[in-house]
Order: structure tokens, then sequence, then C-alpha cells
């Protein structure tokens, strides 16, 4: 009996190379009762049925009419439904007494990272929330300074001061709680983000690009939700300030 096996299954076997295992008799067990030898005619490409939490598996493929039941076909997407149909008839003509039961596999690979797909749903509304609360935080508590600190802008500016500088001060200020979270964040979410691609056996690598591109943005939003309030700071006229001391 001709069979096509994996290069998975080649490698487990002791085959140096794919084209090794070509023409080679194997000696397999399909059940208890049934201990087939079979030569190999082929070695295909590893292909990944499972979720990428599971390893590739060694394969073996071979024809066994008795246990037929399953057939996957590539269909174009622009003609869906004459497809299904088609197909439709072809099961029914070659096997009348069974019913036909598809399924595609998109949908079928999609199902195995419902989970996945729930917790980015989660994350991803907490960690707006997050920058939300973030955001208002840091306006109202820039709005706050800008008024307690009028004398002391005023006084600057009495002193000789320039706009640019009562910026770069406002900005300074309110950058240093950002660097300060930055240093506590990144290695807890690189930890964090390990630790979640432990769970699959295929996985990339945490690209530290992403991490900084982030301390970008959070700077980036902090530094544009204070400069409204300290640029009208900075641009009030000290007497506005000054008039009653």
């Amino acid at each position: 009996m001709p069979l096509v096996i994996n290069e998975r299954a080649a490698a487990s076997l002791g085959f140096v190379s794919a084209g090794d295992a070509v023409g080679e008799q194997i000696q397999f067990t399909v059940s208890s009762e049934d201990d087939r030898v079979a030569q190999i005619v082929g070695v295909v490409e590893n292909i990944h049925f499972k979720s990428l939490k599971n390893a590739i598996q060694p394969m073996i493929y071979y024809p066994d009419p008795a246990v037929f039941n399953v057939v996957m076909v590539r269909i174009d997407p622009n003609q869906r439904e004459t497809a299904l149909q088609s197909i439709e008839q072809g099961w029914n003509k070659i096997m009348p007494n069974q019913p036909i039961s598809s399924d595609f596999l998109a949908a079928a690979l999609a199902e195995q990272y419902d989970r996945e797909a729930q917790e980015l749903k989660t994350v991803s509304v907490l960690a707006g929330l997050g920058i939300l609360i973030a955001i208002f935080g840091q306006y109202g508590l820039a709005a706050y300074s800008a008024q307690s600190r009028r004398r002391e802008i005023s006084i600057r500016k009495v002193l000789g001061a320039r706009v640019r500088d009562i910026l770069q001060l406002f900005m300074w200020q309110f950058s240093k709680p950002v660097f300060l979270a930055m240093i506590v964040a990144w290695p807890v979410a690189f930890l964090a983000m390990t630790m979640w691609l432990e769970n699959f056996v295929y996985r990339v690598t945490p690209n530290p690009l992403w991490f900084v591109l982030a301390g970008v943005f959070a700077l980036t939003v902090a530094l544009l939700t204070v400069a409204g309030h300290a640029l009208r700071a900075a641009r009030t006229a000290p007497v506005e300030a000054l008039r009653y001391e």
C-alpha cells in the first residue's frame, strides 16, 4: 500500500532528507488488530491542523475507503454558493446514505483562538479606558498646576523668562512621571507578554521597539494634554496675577 508522510514523520523515522524516505517501506499500526506494511511514495511539507499551542505531529497519509468520510476542497470565494451546491450534488451521488456536513477551514481555525480573541477585546477595552482616565487626570492636573502657579509664572516672566522657558518648565514637570511610569511598565509588560507567549509552541519574540513606541506614544499624549494649559499660562500677562500683590 502506498502512503505519504510529512517532513516531521520522515525526521522521526531517522531519514536525513525527504528524498531518502521515498521508496522505503515502513510498518505502522492503525489499531490493535491492524498492522500494515506500506511503501513511502512521497514526503510533503509539515501542515498545521491544530492550534499554534500544539506542536506539529508526525503524520501518515494513506487511502482507506473503509474510513472515508471527510473531503477537503479548495473553492473560489467568489463562487462559494455555486461550489457548495456542486460539492453537495457530487457527495450525494457517491455517498447517498451519508448526510453532508460542511464547514470552512478559516472558521474552524478561528474557533481555536476564541479565548485569545475574547482576551484581546477585554484588554483593548480596559487599555482604552485606562488611557482616557490618564488623559483626563493629566488634563485636570495640568489645569490645577497652571492655576496654582500663576504668580510664580508671572514673577518668572517679570524676571525675564520667555514663553519657551515656561513651556519647557511645564513639559519637564509632567514628563518626569511618564518616564518613571515607563521604567516600571516596560519590564512588567515584557514579562507578562513573555509568559503569555509561552502558551504557544510556535511564537514570536517580543520586539523591544514596540515598548519604546508605546512609551513615545504615552509621552506624546501627556505633552499634548499639558501643552494647552502651559501655553495659556505662559502667555498670560504678569499684571493679571500680580495686580493685587
